[in-house]
């Protein structure tokens, strides 16, 4: 009900001027051109079919529902520029969404003047209809006498269908001081996704004289070319035509309309607009008449991260694969952008992190298929993973004091089960599978099996880097060779081994690259890559059933909910709310199938199997699902992904790991040396599994491994069920080996190497859809404060005490065993 207070308050304090007004003016004929005739210039061109179209000033004068659309404009109209019929006749608008006024005023030759202030307000009151409500202060004269009052409209707007809008409004229902009788408009409009061509109809009953009548009004808008708008229409029995010109920051328009009926001669009308404008209109001056040619700039490296966008006090917001992606796609499909000018810093040094760049890589060399020119700057410093990405450029550019080091990957897994015993501190680490275990910190060190094995994975990832490398440069053997060993290499011997192309500063590029420096047809701008981004598709009251839905899986699997660090965030995924979503989705008819973007590790063995069971229930409603891989998707993210009919990851995307592992660690040892004693009594002899005073006996381990055998038999034959596997083939590759996206697509562990944007035009093909809506399904997640900050801040001694974990432990009650997938 909060959504509609200000309506009830404005509409009561309407009706309150009503009751205490004073006896009523009779119309005279300037108010009804005012009031009844109402209009502005693009309107006017279109026939004043305008009250399913109207926004930004249109909104104040024809339906205040229309300022629900974000935005912000100032407009200047002419609605008598030769002076034809009114000596003045204009008016100035201003609006900020949601509110919006306005001033007019109208002379006639024979001196009757009238001056109006509107005031007005919009709103979104559901997810397909806004309402809007405007008060007009009226004063002038007539007939040498004064007058002044107060009307008021109400509209809303209804989202029938993402190609059609409705709108209603009830103008003068409400007056004071002013007798004037109240009109009722209704609305249509079809236009296409782009609205590059717009028809509208509209029908107008007013009351005069006690008659009664009908007015139909019709409209059509048509970008002829970029940046030049065309209109056309009719209104009641007289023809109306308009232009517009749209310009980065003004769009100019004139309309006409020829011989109306009150008088002989046509009414010419021009206006200026100034601003943004809606959403919309920020769309539709992508193609505007003088928009140059751009280049889409953007910064990539430490505020890049994985999967969700992130948000935190410490570190802003860091802008995520998923978002960065689309966006690319949006700058490379349009006409008007030349190509991607970035600027790196340095990416984080995470093994997964070459999956991040790996599919920005990718999506930018579909940028150069389509002869999109691409241009690196290289901030000062570049290791293996910043420089991979430069190596798609056309040119790349590097002060030349930078320096190029580390191109090589070097993996350390490091190991403290020692250094806890030096502590006093035990672990007993169970894993189901050969390697499931092998990197974790608090286990035994590599055995030469297992060290191999990590060799080979690195070995095949830095190979497909390398090669990757050689081919984009066409590096020299002996470049390669004296490059990656890993030396710090200066800028100019980057520039003698071919590795870079050009020396300069980052402020330098504009000049070197004549940005705004040439004339107006082959100017050419840089633009932040987020001005190509597209409305987001109009909640509708009866959509289409062209949607598909993305679902996000970013970070650790854990119950509850999505969770964030208020501080320095990351990312945790909540199986509580993604089974709300799917849920959701699944009640959604217009949504037809659904992508799993997974970057996840894994976590919680049963928040990942409540996240496949609810996969099953949505499969059942016939929803297609496909999974789309990240930077990595192993343990509990390969689980989830086996419940789907596609499942389609990148080159170098880390995924497998298909086992169990749990870990338990104890302080028997420390609890001797400090002299913390214990009687127990309990009532089984394994009571005491889980708690933190003792390691874990050979029985009780024999138990554990009994126990978990179970789960990570029920994750193998969940591979068996969905991959078509033998038993044998399955308990080969169940392990807890890693594999990249190439080597588990030979091994059939997914179907299909792509991207993200593949995978959505994978399943829109699949679906039969030619132009998809992509819906993003996020839940706002829980704020996290870091909890040793917390207990610092409440008091600094228990933050303290609190800190040392080993006491803590101690007085745990019990300490219940996570299985991880």
């Amino acid at each position: 009900m909060g959504k509609y207070f200000n309506m009830i308050r404005l509409v009561i304090a309407s009706i309150f001027l009503v009751i205490m007004g004073v006896p009523s003016l009779a119309i005279d004929s300037i108010i009804q051109d005012e009031l009844e005739t109402t209009t502005t210039t693009r309107a006017t061109g279109m026939g004043n079919a305008f009250t399913s179209l109207a926004h930004s000033e249109g909104a104040i004068r024809f339906n205040p529902a229309g300022l629900a659309l974000k935005g912000g404009q100032y407009s200047f109209q002419l609605l008598d520029f030769k002076a034809k019929k009114y000596q003045h006749n204009y008016f100035h608008s201003i609006y900020l969404s949601p509110y919006a006024y306005s001033y007019s005023k109208m002379v006639e030759k024979n001196n009757h003047e009238l001056v109006m202030h509107s005031f007005a307000y919009g709103q979104k009151g559901s997810k397909y209809l806004d309402w809007g409500v405007s008060i007009k202060n009226i004063r002038g004269k007539s007939n040498q006498l004064e007058f002044s009052g107060i009307t008021s409209d109400l509209g809303i707007m209804i989202h029938l269908l993402p190609f059609m809008d409705l709108g209603i409004v009830g103008r003068n229902i409400i007056d004071k001081d002013i007798d004037i009788a109240p009109a009722w408009l209704t609305g249509a409009s079809l236009f296409t996704p782009k609205r590059n061509l717009m028809i509208s109809a509209d029908l107008l009953h007013q009351s005069s004289n006690n008659k009664s009548s009908i007015i139909g009004r019709y409209g059509l808008e048509y970008a002829v070319a970029k940046g030049f708008v065309a209109r056309g229409g009719w209104d009641d029995d007289h023809l109306t035509a308009g232009i517009g010109l749209v310009f980065k920051s003004l769009e100019v328009e004139y309309g006409v309309t020829f011989k109306p009926k009150s008088y002989d001669a046509d009414l010419h009308m021009i206006s200026f607009k100034l601003g943004k404008g809606t959403e919309i209109d920020q769309f539709r001056k992508k193609y505007s008449i003088l928009k140059p040619k751009s280049y889409a700039i953007m910064e990539l490296g430490g505020r890049t991260v994985e999967g969700k966008t992130e948000v935190s006090l410490v570190n802003g917001q860091k802008i995520g694969s998923n978002e960065l992606i689309q966006l690319i796609r949006f700058a490379r499909e349009d006409s008007s952008c030349k190509g991607f000018i970035i600027r790196l810093t340095q990416f984080n040094s995470q093994l997964s992190g070459f999956g991040l760049v790996d599919e920005i890589r990718y999506e930018l060399m579909k940028a150069k298929r389509l002869k999109k020119e691409v241009i690196v700057y290289i901030d000062h410093w570049a290791t293996l993973s910043e420089y991979y990405l430069a190596s798609i450029a056309d040119t790349i550019y590097m002060p030349e004091l930078g320096t190029i080091s580390h191109l090589g990957i070097e993996l350390e897994v490091q190991k403290i089960k020692q250094l806890l015993s030096n502590f006093g501190v035990g672990n007993d680490s169970i894993g189901s599978g050969a390697f499931k275990d092998r990197l974790s910190s608090e286990t035994d060190v590599l055995s030469l099996y297992e060290k191999r094995e990590v060799e080979d994975f690195v070995g095949n990832l830095y190979n497909h880097i390398l090669s990757n490398i050689r081919y984009a440069r066409q590096l020299s053997d002996q470049a390669i060779s004296i490059a990656f060993t890993g030396q710090f290499i200066t800028g100019a011997q980057a520039k003698t081994l071919g590795l870079i192309d050009e020396f300069g500063y980052w402020s330098e590029l504009p000049e070197k690259l004549e940005l705004g420096e040439k004339n107006v047809e082959d100017k050419i701008a840089g633009l932040a890559l987020e001005a190509y981004k597209e409305p987001t598709p109009q909640e509708t009251f009866f959509p289409l059933f062209n949607r598909i839905a993305v679902i996000e899986i970013d970070g650790p699997i854990v119950e509850g909910r999505n969770k964030s660090n208020l501080f320095f965030g990351g990312k945790v995924t909540g199986a509580d709310d993604i089974e709300f979503v799917i849920d959701k989705i699944k009640q959604s008819p217009e949504i037809k199938g659904v992508i799993l973007r997974i970057n996840s590790p894994g976590g919680s063995m049963f928040a990942t199997a409540q996240i496949y069971d609810a996969l099953t229930h949505l499969r059942a409603k016939n929803k297609i699902v496909y999974v789309s891989m990240g930077n990595i998707a192993a343990s509990g993210g390969y689980y989830i992904s086996l419940n789907s009919d596609k499942i389609f990851a990148n080159p170098i995307t880390i995924l497998g790991s298909v086992g169990v592992i749990s870990s338990y660690r104890n302080y028997q040892d420390l609890y001797d040396v400090i002299g913390i004693e214990h009687d127990v009594i309990s009532t089984g002899e394994y009571m005491s599994v889980g708690k933190s005073r003792k390691a874990l006996s050979v029985k009780e381990k024999a138990m554990l491994e009994r126990h978990q055998d179970y789960y990570y038999q029920y994750f193998v034959n969940k591979l068996i069920h969905h991959r078509h596997f033998s038993e044998k083939e399955a308990y080969t590759i169940a392990q807890g080996q890693l594999f990249l996206g190439k080597q588990a697509q030979s091994l059939s562990l997914i179907d299909e190497l792509g991207s993200f944007q593949d995978v959505i035009d994978e399943l829109s093909l699949k679906l039969d859809i030619i132009d998809p809506k992509v819906i993003t399904y996020q839940i706002e997640p829980e704020w996290e404060m870091p909890r040793s900050l917390l207990r610092g801040i409440i008091s600094p001694l228990k933050g303290i005490v609190n800190s040392l974990s080993i006491i803590r432990k101690s007085l745990a009650d019990i300490d219940k065993p996570k299985f991880q997938w």
